[in-house]
């Protein structure tokens, strides 16, 4: 009881940690010396006595949350509920499956691997994984392009975070909006100039000149040049014409074509619905478009719904894991390992996984940790009255071998 109740203070401290408690039984005879067994449904153990009248039993108060503390820690995350993070004791494909409720993950480094620079030049990396302070190997559903992942166990991966893991592929520009004022009291002088920026099919920066000269009352005509040997198109080849009122009258929607002195084609369209044509100076009030370069990855973090999210040095953020979230039937009956971990046994029964906040498993918690279930008073009040029995028993059997001895000493 001591021992337990010693452990349980140590660790008051330690996220997720599970309390233990001691319980007595009476033990009516034994016609052999007591061994240690399993206390039926609970995977816990009764300790082996010499005597053969108390037994003490180990109950693991697994499924007893602690409380929730608020950390701000990009990679703390806590279940509110049931349910186990997936943890692996190493990465090679024999390490042992365990379950923790530890939260608090850190980046670790993994063996290291060979790469290339842009120089043509190789240096010598190291994949970066998340892991709990005992070195446990957080497991994660990896989530495709497409936002879709598989939910079974074979699928489940340790988490990599370093940038050799994921990149973000440059998107070419699909669309560009452009929204000028161009002056109303325009005489037809030099055109009214304005830069462009797109990205082309492998995400590269492209440069326009979009050139705006007026040609008529109301009427103004639009080219576009590119770089060195270009050649651009826009379709349909009409003039931008306006309304006395000075809004846009008839087409202004264009298809522009880029072809580039490397035999590439970019293509996207053009609009420019929100121009207009008042008094004034020519201003340019809206310059946005689609695409991005490629991207390494920055930084990570977790969101409510168990999702790993990447950002990306060109601003893009994806998800790139999800949590599985281990439920048991019996969850008290799991068999308690060194490094505030878990293993799967036969009173816990099998596990299920599921993503955070479906089928009855617990939601999570970004930026929080677990605290432990340990109540320290009531770990301080079993220990006096632990001692106080301890004591009480004590002075019982120095009375009775007190009797013994008066008793023989009268026989004799």
């Amino acid at each position: 009881a001591m021992s337990a109740i010693g452990s349980n203070i140590a660790n008051v401290t330690t996220n997720g940690f599970k309390r233990s408690d001691v319980r007595f039984q009476s033990v009516v005879g034994a016609a052999s010396p007591p061994v240690a067994t399993a206390v039926s449904g609970t995977g816990s153990m009764a300790s082996p006595t010499a005597l053969s009248g108390v037994r003490g039993s180990i109950y693991h108060r697994i499924a007893d949350q602690g409380d929730i503390k608020t950390t701000g820690g990009e990679l703390d995350i806590a279940i509110n509920g049931e349910g186990f993070f997936v943890f692996r004791r190493g990465l090679d494909g024999d390490a042992a499956t365990v379950f923790g409720r530890d939260g608090q993950l850190r980046r670790v480094a993994g063996p290291p691997i060979t790469v290339g620079n842009q120089n043509g030049e190789e240096l010598i990396s190291n994949r970066g994984y998340l892991a709990d302070k005992n070195g446990h190997f957080l497991q994660g559903w990896p989530v495709k392009s497409d936002g879709t992942f598989s939910t079974d166990a074979q699928s489940m991966t340790s988490v990599r975070v370093d940038p050799l893991a994921f990149e973000a592929d440059g998107s070419a520009t699909t669309a560009l909006t452009l929204a000028v004022n161009l002056p109303a009291d325009d005489t037809g002088g030099l055109p009214r100039r304005h830069g462009l920026e797109f990205f082309d099919g492998e995400g590269a920066r492209r440069q326009l000149l979009a050139s705006f000269a007026k040609s008529d009352v109301n009427t103004w005509s639009l080219t576009m040049t590119g770089g060195p040997s270009e050649q651009v198109t826009l379709s349909p080849p009409l003039p931008l014409q306006f309304t006395a009122g000075g809004e846009i009258n008839g087409p202004a929607n264009y298809a522009v074509t880029v072809a580039h002195v490397d035999g590439s084609i970019s293509a996207f369209n053009l609009d420019l619905s929100a121009s207009t044509q008042f008094a004034g100076d020519y201003s340019v009030h809206v310059n946005r478009s689609n695409g991005h370069p490629p991207g390494s990855l920055d930084s990570v973090e977790f969101d409510r719904k168990g999702y790993l999210i990447g950002r990306f040095s060109n601003g893009i953020a994806r998800p790139l894991y999800r949590l599985p979230i281990a439920d048991f039937a019996n969850a008290d009956g799991l068999t308690p390992l060194d490094g505030n971990v878990f293993a799967m046994n036969a009173y816990s029964g099998g596990t299920t996984f599921h993503p955070a906040g479906e089928a009855g498993v617990g939601s999570l918690v970004p930026g929080a940790v677990e605290a432990s279930n340990v109540d320290l008073a009531d770990q301080f009040t079993r220990m006096i009255m632990t001692q106080q029995a301890y004591n009480s028993s004590a002075t019982a059997f120095r009375t009775l071998d007190e009797l013994l001895q008066t008793t023989r000493d009268l026989k004799g």
